[in-house]
């Protein structure tokens, strides 16, 4: 993979990361957690998945949402996916402001 034109992406990281307040880690936390009952099986459900992680920095106060898809357009799915639409407002009403949502063409991995 060290070809500086290659046409078509070993694969897609699709990268969404959001801020919050620090006196609200626990309620961000309870949030995550919760979110998980709704979320998992719904991207579990999309093709091309091949991992997704959900972290929080408690240092920097963010969270992350991490995942590997087969292409750009399965990636794309995500944005569209009701369970994640819905849930954006749970976020939002305890502090997190998300940034925009990058998709990042696979360069080489370990």
């Amino acid at each position: 993979m060290t070809s500086q034109h290659q046409e078509t992406p070993m694969a897609v990281i699709r990268i969404s990361t959001g801020r919050f307040d620090p006196g609200r880690t626990d309620e961000v936390i309870a949030a995550l957690r919760a979110s998980e009952t709704t979320l998992r099986p719904a991207i579990a459900a999309l093709p091309g998945l091949l991992v997704y992680y959900v972290g929080i920095d408690r240092d920097t106060s963010t969270i992350t949402n991490t995942s590997i898809w087969q292409t750009r357009s399965e990636a794309m799915a995500m944005g569209s996916l009701q369970e994640m639409r819905q849930l954006r407002g749970t976020f939002e009403q305890v502090g997190v402001a998300f940034d925009p949502v990058a998709n990042h063409d696979m360069l080489w991995e370990m």
